[in-house]
């Protein structure tokens, strides 16, 4: 790994957590089973943690492909077979939830782990989801919203609320998704923008263009390849405190289901389009280089020349590490891309109102609070 690539601490693999995911996506058998020993010899499952764990069941997939022994075998069974029901369950509660969107014409798109589960994965159980990602259209989130709130939904996080006196969709431009618990107990993460960064209206219409059924029992609907691809690209390399590498996983399995047909300049075209050529620059030259993802030379040559702004590459490290000032830069970016018709004095001034939705609709007084502990924060010194 490259000294760039082992800065992103929180959104890359350390030594063992490779070895597992080494294990897990190798096409050769061999190779296979040399990181099986390597990794299953240095780890104990009782302390392993959450990052990892949530690989299991596609290791205990890998192991049954691979005809491996060994004593943690039905303990490893048991995470893909829960995973698998869990994951039927899930999909068995939004069933209702699709119909009735249809019913009233409201469009959707299923983002991240269900469509992975049942699409590209080998097995459902093998990509355990702890919710479920829904993307609606930007002009039919309130109506969605309201439906869910009728129907008993309660909200997991601070939802968006209407102001007296703003524009009714100033709090939706602001916060791309909210999370809620249904009645049937499905946790849900609906979205009206398929990604934080890009949360502006008109910002995915790509997305609903170029959708692709899923099968299933209730007819649904998920991004075209290639906007899956750029979308866990972009939310895996995010700071997280559990760590993100199942990301790796899922981005390299779904370039391996459709390598045949993948458009690899429409990937580009699109992270252009929105701005996001240097986290999808980063994101892919890592997993070519460590998991020999396959992307053509031509498409790496073009992506490597692309060029990007001071703005952009500072942001990128703020969204994936803890520094104060490169995240200010990345809040002012996604700020910028969420008001693209606004003049700079506009902007400006439009601010606090931003950051105010963005942190759980919390008074000004409070905004200017939180952001003078954090800039006294970066100003202490370090050991």
């Amino acid at each position: 790994m490259s000294t760039s690539n082992r800065a992103l601490y929180s959104c890359f693999p350390d030594e063992r957590q490779l070895q597992l995911l080494r294990f897990c996506l190798s096409t050769d058998d061999a190779l296979a089973r040399q990181f099986w020993e390597t990794w299953i010899a240095a780890t104990d499952l009782d302390t392993l943690e959450p990052a990892s764990t949530r690989l299991l069941p596609l290791a205990f997939h890998r192991l049954q492909s691979l005809r491996v022994s060994h004593p943690e075998l039905p303990r490893l069974g048991g995470t893909l077979r829960h995973s698998w029901a869990n994951n039927i369950t899930q999909r068995h509660h939004l069933s209702p939830l699709i119909a009735e969107l249809s019913r009233r014409s409201i469009d959707h798109l299923l983002l991240k782990g269900l469509p992975l589960a049942f699409s590209v994965y080998p097995n459902p159980g093998a990509r355990p989801m702890d919710d479920v990602d829904l993307l609606v259209p930007f002009d039919r989130a309130w109506e969605t919203l309201d439906y869910l709130w009728a129907s008993g939904c309660v909200p997991l996080q601070s939802p968006p609320r209407r102001q007296p006196g703003r524009p009714p969709d100033e709090p939706l431009r602001f916060q791309h998704g909210t999370g809620l618990r249904t009645p049937a107990g499905l946790s849900l993460d609906l979205h009206w923008f398929a990604l934080e960064d890009c949360s502006h209206p008109g910002a995915d219409a790509g997305f609903w263009q170029r959708r692709q059924p899923l099968p299933g029992p209730v007819p649904s609907w998920q991004p075209a390849p290639e906007d899956q691809f750029l979308h866990l690209c972009i939310h895996g390399l995010r700071a997280s405190p559990i760590g993100s590498i199942r990301w790796i996983a899922d981005v390299v399995l779904l370039a391996r289901a459709h390598a045949a047909t993948f458009n690899w300049p429409l990937l580009l075209d699109e992270a252009r389009r929105r701005h996001l050529i240097v986290p999808l620059r980063h994101a892919v030259l890592y997993l070519v280089e460590v998991f020999a993802l396959p992307a053509p030379p031509d498409f790496l040559e073009r992506l490597r020349a692309e060029p990007a702004t001071w703005l952009e590459r500072l942001a990128h490290r703020g969204n994936v590490r803890a520094n104060v000032t490169a995240q200010c830069a990345a809040t002012w970016l996604r700020y910028l891309h969420m008001t693209p018709e606004k003049s700079p004095p506009a902007r400006l001034f439009g601010l606090p109102r931003f950051l105010s939705c963005k942190w759980g609709n919390i008074g000004y007084r409070a905004v200017a609070t939180h952001v003078a502990r954090r800039l006294f924060s970066a100003a202490l010194p370090r050991d």
